[in-house]
């Protein structure tokens, strides 16, 4: 029989038809077999599911293990707040003594101060924060010189000296005084804010006067005395001032001090006061 255009048409598409499905077969099998051979059961399911065209389930019913954060979204911890520092001060100061130096057998005498000078130094260690955050506790060693003069005048003489005499002594005292103090100051933050501090101690160390004296009309300078005297006494040191920050661990400090110490030298009955101002540079830790 004569074969047709529609029936060769037929069979062509019947022919490619079984290739297409004989082709699709033969890789499905070949797929099924891959996914057999694979040993571990996650990814050997996750082969099956991927070839049925189902989304794969990892671990199916058990719960989703969460990812882990990467490095970069774990928020940095804060630094541990410093507790410690350690400052170290200088400054000048004027002093006065307050007290008599005795010329015997002085008639009509006066005395007047003409007052005293000299510098402070002084080295500390501050524990912060013991209550609040603000209050500090601390030891401070001060080492003190001033050089302080003094004018008499006995105006009805000395002895069987009727003439007026005018007498001069200089005391220069040397103290070693340690404090242990109370402060107030601020949490470091950019800028500068004020502080606060005071204490209590005790300072030895020694007076040395050198005493002269010129006779009214007559020439000369007569020596009455040249003594070192010891010194001990309790003391008491407030300072004030402003403090700031130089980059995170060193600050500045800029004060005004006030030292006292009562009965400073037992043998002269002498006190002695110290106005100052100077600054300080500390290290946090």
């Amino acid at each position: 029989m004569p074969r047709t255009d529609s029936g060769y048409r037929g069979g062509l598409a019947f022919a490619l038809g079984f290739l297409w499905m004989t082709a699709a077969g033969d890789g499905r099998a070949a797929s099924l077999q891959d996914c057999a051979a694979i040993a571990a059961d996650p990814t050997r399911l996750a082969c099956y599911d991927a070839l049925a065209g189902r989304p794969h389930v990892a671990a199916r019913g058990a719960a989703a293990v969460p990812a882990s954060p990467s490095p970069s979204s774990v928020p940095a911890e804060a630094p541990a707040p410093r507790r410690h520092r350690v400052e170290v001060t200088g400054g000048y100061g004027i002093g006065s003594h307050s007290g008599e130096i005795d010329l015997a057998e002085a008639e009509g005498i006066s005395r007047g101060v003409l007052g005293g000078r000299g510098f402070e130094a002084g080295i500390g260690y501050w524990r912060e924060r013991v209550w609040g955050s603000q209050l500090s506790l601390g030891v401070e060693y001060v080492y003190t010189r001033d050089t302080s003069s003094y004018k008499a005048v006995a105006s009805g003489g000395i002895g069987n000296l009727t003439n007026p005499v005018h007498g001069k002594a200089e005391a220069v005292l040397n103290a070693h005084t340690l404090f242990l103090n109370v402060g107030y100051m601020p949490p470091p933050d950019e800028g500068f804010a004020p502080f606060a501090a005071a204490g209590l101690g005790l300072g030895v160390g020694t007076v040395d006067i050198d005493a002269q004296a010129r006779v009214q009309n007559l020439p000369g300078t007569l020596e009455i005395f040249s003594e070192q005297y010891l010194a001990a006494s309790p003391a008491l040191r407030l300072r004030t001032g402003i403090t700031g920050d130089i980059g995170q661990m060193y600050y500045w400090t800029l004060y005004g001090a006030l030292t006292y110490y009562p009965g400073l030298s037992l043998e002269l009955g002498h006190d002695f006061v110290q106005a100052g101002t100077g600054v300080g540079l500390g290290l946090r830790f």
